[in-house]
Protein backbone atom coordinates (compact mmCIF):
# COMPACT_ATOMS: atom_id res chain seq x y z
CA UNK A 1 0.00 0.00 0.00
CA UNK A 2 1.02 3.58 -0.66
CA UNK A 3 -0.12 5.34 2.51
CA UNK A 4 -0.33 9.12 2.29
CA UNK A 5 -1.91 12.11 3.90
CA UNK A 6 -3.15 14.60 1.33
CA UNK A 7 -3.82 18.19 2.34
CA UNK A 8 -5.87 20.49 0.17
CA UNK A 9 -8.13 23.51 0.63
CA UNK A 10 -11.52 24.55 -0.75
CA UNK A 11 -13.63 27.69 -0.52
CA UNK A 12 -16.23 26.67 2.05
CA UNK A 13 -17.67 23.92 4.22
CA UNK A 14 -20.27 22.69 1.74
CA UNK A 15 -17.55 22.16 -0.89
CA UNK A 16 -15.38 20.42 1.72
CA UNK A 17 -18.25 18.07 2.55
CA UNK A 18 -18.93 17.40 -1.14
CA UNK A 19 -15.29 16.62 -1.92
CA UNK A 20 -14.90 14.50 1.22
CA UNK A 21 -18.04 12.53 0.34
CA UNK A 22 -16.77 11.94 -3.23
CA UNK A 23 -13.37 10.75 -2.01
CA UNK A 24 -14.89 8.29 0.48
CA UNK A 25 -17.69 7.17 -1.85
CA UNK A 26 -15.21 6.39 -4.64
CA UNK A 27 -12.83 4.65 -2.18
CA UNK A 28 -10.11 7.19 -2.85
CA UNK A 29 -9.85 7.89 0.89
CA UNK A 30 -10.70 6.03 4.06
CA UNK A 31 -11.03 9.01 6.36
CA UNK A 32 -11.07 12.78 5.97
CA UNK A 33 -11.08 15.59 8.47
CA UNK A 34 -11.86 19.15 7.45
CA UNK A 35 -11.56 22.38 9.36
CA UNK A 36 -11.67 26.13 8.74
CA UNK A 37 -8.33 27.86 8.12
CA UNK A 38 -7.16 31.34 7.17
CA UNK A 39 -5.13 31.50 3.96
CA UNK A 40 -2.91 34.32 2.68
CA UNK A 41 -1.76 34.17 -0.94
CA UNK A 42 -1.17 36.30 -4.01
CA UNK A 43 -3.67 35.91 -6.87
CA UNK A 44 -3.59 38.09 -9.99
CA UNK A 45 -1.10 40.43 -8.32
CA UNK A 46 -3.24 41.01 -5.21
CA UNK A 47 -2.56 39.65 -1.72
CA UNK A 48 -5.67 37.76 -0.62
CA UNK A 49 -6.80 36.88 2.92
CA UNK A 50 -9.49 34.19 2.81
CA UNK A 51 -11.21 31.73 5.07
CA UNK A 52 -11.04 28.31 3.45
CA UNK A 53 -11.61 24.75 4.57
CA UNK A 54 -8.60 22.44 4.76
CA UNK A 55 -9.13 18.75 4.08
CA UNK A 56 -6.80 16.17 5.61
CA UNK A 57 -7.24 13.08 3.46
CA UNK A 58 -5.96 9.66 4.59
CA UNK A 59 -5.42 7.26 1.71
CA UNK A 60 -3.84 3.94 0.81
CA UNK A 61 -4.35 4.43 -2.95
CA UNK A 62 -2.61 7.64 -4.01
CA UNK A 63 -3.28 7.14 -7.72
CA UNK A 64 -7.03 6.91 -7.21
CA UNK A 65 -6.95 9.87 -4.82
CA UNK A 66 -5.11 11.99 -7.39
CA UNK A 67 -7.61 10.98 -10.08
CA UNK A 68 -10.63 11.89 -7.95
CA UNK A 69 -9.10 15.22 -6.88
CA UNK A 70 -8.29 16.12 -10.50
CA UNK A 71 -11.89 15.41 -11.47
CA UNK A 72 -13.79 16.97 -8.56
CA UNK A 73 -11.58 19.69 -7.01
CA UNK A 74 -13.23 23.02 -7.90
CA UNK A 75 -10.13 25.25 -7.90
CA UNK A 76 -8.42 26.18 -11.16
CA UNK A 77 -5.04 25.66 -9.48
CA UNK A 78 -5.62 23.51 -6.37
CA UNK A 79 -2.97 23.07 -3.70
CA UNK A 80 -2.57 19.33 -3.22
CA UNK A 81 0.18 18.36 -0.78
CA UNK A 82 1.15 14.69 -0.43
CA UNK A 83 2.89 13.44 2.70
CA UNK A 84 4.04 9.80 2.88
CA UNK A 85 3.13 8.23 6.23
CA UNK A 86 3.19 4.97 8.13
CA UNK A 87 0.04 4.08 10.03
CA UNK A 88 -0.32 1.72 12.97
CA UNK A 89 -1.18 -1.85 11.93
CA UNK A 90 -4.90 -1.95 12.65
CA UNK A 91 -5.58 1.46 11.14
CA UNK A 92 -3.45 0.66 8.08
CA UNK A 93 -5.37 -2.59 7.60
CA UNK A 94 -8.71 -0.78 7.89
CA UNK A 95 -7.59 2.01 5.56
CA UNK A 96 -6.37 -0.44 2.91
CA UNK A 97 -9.51 -2.57 2.97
Amino acid sequence: MDYRIIITTVANESVAMYLADKLVELKAAGCIEYLPVRSVYKWNGVIEHQTEFQLIVKTADINLTREVLRKYHPYKIPMIMEIPVEYNGKFAHWLGS
